[in-house]
């Protein structure tokens, strides 16, 4: 049971409905430093899900717990059953788990704990998801006129953060996000080109 085995059920399975978010596939923080296997993104709300095969190793999992941890309004891990027990030193307690299982060629996927809120998310490494454009975009809805064009892309996250709490930056940056036509359709696993250029 390899990775692919897993994702395509589980990306199925979580799939919004029309009009109420999307599903995506790796999804990378900052630059690419690290990428999210699947996630699920609403207006307000992004949720996470790591997925570890039978052929894959937890030797990066404890690291990629803490990056997820300051982003993402929940996160799964969906694994195999050889991981579970391993896996759970690794994992905060707020982190679900859902056991992946090859029943004769198909796939059961089974919550052995439904993931709880995040309590740890940083709303500057949220609002660090932000392109400059749309940075400077929120900047502006709250009334921040002088000095845009010379900030840096991180001075704008910082400012962001400072001006906003954090359930509201969850909202600017999240619906902001959700605007990206044509980055969000590169990051469904279901759809079928042909792309749209990015309009600035």
């Amino acid at each position: 049971m390899l990775d692919p085995d897993i994702r395509i059920p589980l990306a199925r399975q979580l799939r919004p409905e029309h009009g109420h978010g999307r599903i995506l596939g790796e999804v990378g923080l900052w630059g690419n430093t690290v990428r999210v296997d699947l996630a699920r993104l609403t207006n307000t709300s992004l949720d996470g899900y790591e997925i570890k095969s039978a052929g894959d190793t937890l030797v990066r999992l404890g690291n990629q717990a803490q990056i997820y941890g300051l982003v993402f309004n929940s996160m799964t891990l969906v694994a195999a059953a050889r991981h579970i027990d391993k896996a759970a030193p690794y994992l905060p307690p707020w982190w679900g788990l859902t056991e992946a299982r090859d029943d004769d060629g198909t796939i059961i996927l089974s919550t052995l704990r439904p993931p709880e809120e995040n309590p740890s998310a940083s709303a500057e490494r949220i609002a660090g998801l932000l392109w400059k454009d749309e940075a400077l975009d929120v900047l502006r809805s709250l009334g921040e006129t002088n000095g845009l064009s010379r900030l840096r892309l991180g001075e704008a996250h910082a400012a962001i953060a400072r001006n906003l709490t954090l359930p509201q930056v969850r909202t600017e940056v999240f619906r902001r996000v959700a605007r990206r036509r044509d980055w969000l359709d590169r990051h469904d696993p279901f759809f079928v080109g042909p792309f749209r250029p990015r309009t600035i």
